[in-house]
């Protein structure tokens, strides 16, 4: 069974036939390498292209910047949608600035 709707496959596999980078795929939707691939397989595309390099990391403003709204109430999926990032990298971020078991409001 899929992790994600039926409408998040159709824009992941749109995506990937628009060579949008996979990191940005996964990282957009939340999801991992192996449900990616999975998704393609489902929709008859034999996928070619792996993720390439790193995650991006985070600038200083960027994390100011998500600081002031997590402790302003903002939930990791308002932080995500903020961000354009995956929940693993907004939580990671959220870890190394110490807010990681903060509830939101």
């Amino acid at each position: 069974m899929s992790k994600v709707s039926d409408d998040v496959e159709a824009e992941i596999v749109t995506e990937y036939l628009s060579n949008v980078p996979v990191r940005q795929i996964m990282d957009a939707h939340g999801i991992a390498e192996g449900e990616l691939y999975r998704v393609l397989r489902r929709a008859g595309h034999e996928p070619g292209r792996p993720f390439t390099g790193r995650p991006k990391e985070w600038a200083p403003a960027e994390l100011d910047h998500l600081r002031e709204l997590r402790l302003a109430g903002a939930s990791v999926t308002a932080l995500r949608r903020e961000f354009g990032a995956g929940e693993v990298r907004v939580k990671r971020a959220l870890e190394q600035l110490g807010l990681a078991d903060m509830p939101p409001e």
